[in-house]
C-alpha cells in the first residue's frame, strides 16, 4: 500500500513539473519573436569579426506570437563603444502587423558595434535579437614616410635627407650620396658621389672624399596606382621592390647602378643609398630643376 502512495505522490510531481514547463513553453510561443535571416552574400546571422570598413547586412523577421495579438512597434538601434543611436522608431501599419522584415546595411569602422532589433505586439509583449561586430585584429604595419625633393639647380647633392650645395656635400662628403645634374649627352641626371671620385669618371676627381657616398639606382617596373598605395602598407614592400628593380645602365665608363640618365617625370626609382631603400618617382624635369616623390 505504501508503494502505491509512493508512485501516486511521484506521479503528481513530475505532472506537475510537466504542466508548469509546458505552460512556461507555451507562454513563450504567445510572445512575438525574431530571428535573422541570410539574404545573400554580406549578411550576417550571427556575431562576427569583421575587417576594418566592411559593410554589413543584417535582415530580421519579426512575426505575432501565437496568440494572434498583432505587431505594433519596431525599433532598431546601434550601439557604438557605449553610445546608442536610434535607427528605426516606428509603430507599424496594417500591412506589417503579423510580419515584419527590416534590412540593415552599415559599414564597420569601430569595435565593438553592437545592432539591436526590439519589436513589440498591441498587449505590450516583446522580443528582442541583438548582433555585435568586433573589427578584426589586423598586422601591425610601419608605414613609409613620404618625402619630395626638389633639386633646383644642378651640381647639388642629396645628402640623405635633403638637397644641398657642393660646398656643403665637401664639409660633410661621406653623405654626399648623389648628384644631379642635366647635360645634352645624358640629360636630367643623377650620378653616384663616389662614381665623381673615380678617374673612370674623370681623370682629375672632382673630389676624392667622396669615394665612400654610395649610391646605386634601379629601374623598377611599378604602376602610379602601386605607389600611391604604398604610402599605406607597410614599408617592407620598398624593399621588395628595390629587389626586383634592374641596375640602371649607364655606360662603358660607369657601372651599372652608378647613374641614372635621361630621367623623366613618370618613371619609378629605386635607390640605396646610406643604408637605406629609397623609392622615388619622378614627378618634374627641366634643364635646371628635378623633382621627386620619395618613399623611405
Amino acid at each position: 500500500m505504501k508503494s502505491i502512495k509512493l508512485s501516486l505522490v511521484l506521479f503528481a510531481v513530475i505532472a506537475t513539473i510537466f504542466v508548469g514547463c509546458k505552460k512556461d513553453d507555451e507562454e513563450k510561443q504567445l510572445n512575438p519573436t525574431i530571428s535573422f535571416a541570410s539574404d545573400g552574400p554580406g549578411f550576417y546571422v550571427a556575431d562576427a569579426s569583421v575587417d576594418s570598413g566592411t559593410t554589413v547586412k543584417v535582415k530580421i523577421i519579426a512575426q505575432k506570437g501565437k496568440d494572434g495579438a498583432k505587431l505594433k512597434m519596431f525599433k532598431a538601434t546601434k550601439t557604438v563603444t557605449g553610445a546608442t543611436e536610434t535607427l528605426v522608431d516606428s509603430t507599424l501599419t496594417s500591412a506589417s502587423d503579423e510580419t515584419f522584415n527590416y534590412t540593415y546595411s552599415g559599414p564597420i569602422v569601430t569595435s565593438p558595434t553592437t545592432l539591436n532589433f526590439t519589436i513589440t505586439d498591441k498587449d505590450g509583449k516583446s522580443a528582442t535579437k541583438s548582433i555585435k561586430f568586433t573589427i578584426t585584429a589586423g598586422p601591425t604595419i610601419t608605414k613609409p614616410t613620404v618625402t619630395t625633393l626638389n633639386f633646383t639647380s644642378t651640381l647639388v647633392f642629396f645628402n640623405g635627407s635633403t638637397v644641398v650645395d657642393t660646398a656643403t656635400a665637401k664639409s660633410s662628403p661621406n653623405t654626399a650620396y648623389f648628384r644631379y645634374y642635366n647635360s645634352s649627352a645624358t640629360g636630367t641626371t643623377l650620378i653616384s658621389g663616389a662614381q665623381l671620385a673615380t678617374a673612370a669618371y674623370s681623370s682629375t676627381p672632382i673630389y676624392a672624399p667622396w669615394a665612400t657616398a654610395t649610391a646605386e639606382f634601379r629601374t623598377l617596373s611599378i604602376s602610379d596606382t602601386e605607389f600611391q598605395a604604398a604610402k599605406n602598407q607597410d614599408k617592407s614592400q620598398l624593399t621588395t621592390w628595390f629587389d626586383a628593380g634592374t641596375k640602371t645602365v649607364a655606360d662603358p665608363n660607369n657601372p651599372a647602378g652608378t647613374r641614372a640618365n635621361n630621367l623623366a617625370p613618370g618613371q619609378f626609382l629605386g635607390i640605396y643609398a646610406g643604408n637605406k631603400i629609397w623609392i622615388a618617382k619622378v614627378t618634374a624635369t627641366s634643364q635646371t630643376s628635378l623633382s621627386l616623390e620619395v618613399l623611405h
